[in-house]
């Protein structure tokens, strides 16, 4: 291992001598395109709820605050659930 490390650090010292007095400028474009960058990715229910916990998190709820009232009010889950199913509010 030795060996490798010097031969690495002779070899940086020989492409560093070459460039030194070189100006040398890279010049690149990325292009990047994953759906997941555009739309709207929530349902309708989804952007409901959002909404419904803006508004009681602007009138000063918790979020535990709001989903007990959620709970309460007997809203589904994203996923649907309801028979006794909790509301958490991850932040």
């Amino acid at each position: 291992m030795k060996n490798c490390s010097n031969l690495l650090h002779r070899s940086k010292r020989t492409v560093w001598g070459a460039l030194k007095n070189t100006n040398l400028t890279f010049n690149f474009t990325i292009t990047y395109g994953s759906p997941a960058l555009f739309g709207n990715h929530y349902s309708e229910y989804q952007f409901f709820l959002y909404k419904t916990i803006i508004e009681h998190r602007e009138k000063g709820m918790t979020f535990d605050a709001i989903a007990e009232w959620l709970n309460k009010e007997e809203y589904l889950t994203v996923r649907g659930s309801s028979s006794g199913a909790l509301m958490f509010i991850q932040s």
